[in-house]
């Protein structure tokens, strides 16, 4: 039987696990972002994946960015957890990774939670992590002064998180547009009732991520 947790139980076990707040089927492993504090920090892509950013020649940055994106998709020690939770009361009635947004179709009071079940990961690894820590180092001893401005403080997507299903309840007797809460969804949407007879709408294949884990680029090597 699997294990429930919340999305802050979740994301305890990683020091830089961030929800991605939009869907984003093209995020690779190694892709930069900055971390911008405005009230509240938010992420921000760089526009550049690390293949490009440690002084590789181009064929052999596009050839390191091919690799990183055909890392396959594990089940990993988190095939058996659920994340069970609910919409906290100033975030947004939205799952980013299936498309799914509620904000003005449901009331929130209705909304009674949702479940990202069976996780699966990308991971950084093995002989392409140490390459990339390798090339890393070397443009750190070569040309410090490129490093600092460039890289240093960047942050950089070690693993990805995706589900095989997703599921969101809403209490029963709720009148519920279905055509508008699954008009953008990602992937298929079936729709039936739990034991206490509250609406499930279960979500599955979608190949976005929900989540990445983030290692500053100065602490990676």
């Amino acid at each position: 039987m699997g294990k429930n947790q919340t999305v802050k139980e979740f994301a305890r076990q990683f020091d830089g696990l961030e929800l991605l707040k939009r869907s984003n089927e093209g995020i690779l492993l190694g892709d930069l972002y900055k971390k911008k504090a405005t009230g509240k920090t938010r992420l921000e892509f760089s526009g550049y994946n690390i293949a490009f950013k440690i002084g590789l020649p181009g064929a052999g940055a596009k050839a390191l960015k091919k690799s990183l994106q055909e890392v396959k998709v594990l089940d990993g020690a988190f095939a058996d957890l659920a994340i069970k939770d609910s919409f906290s009361a100033d975030a947004a009635l939205s799952i980013p990774s299936v498309n799914v947004q509620l904000d003005g179709k449901v009331e929130r009071s209705k909304v009674l939670g949702f479940e990202i079940g069976k996780i699966k990961t990308k991971v950084l690894r093995d002989a392409l992590r140490l390459k990339i820590e390798t090339a890393i180092g070397q443009l750190k001893a070569e040309n410090p002064k490129k490093y600092r401005k460039k890289l240093k403080h960047l942050y950089l997507v070690e693993q990805l998180f995706y589900s095989e299903s997703v599921q969101i309840t809403i209490a029963k007797d709720t009148e519920v547009d279905v055509n508008a809460i699954i008009a953008e969804s990602v992937g298929k949407v079936s729709v039936g009732v739990d034991i206490n007879k509250n609406q499930v709408f279960t979500i599955t294949g979608s190949g976005f991520p929900f989540a990445v884990d983030l290692k500053k680029v100065k602490d990676f090597i």
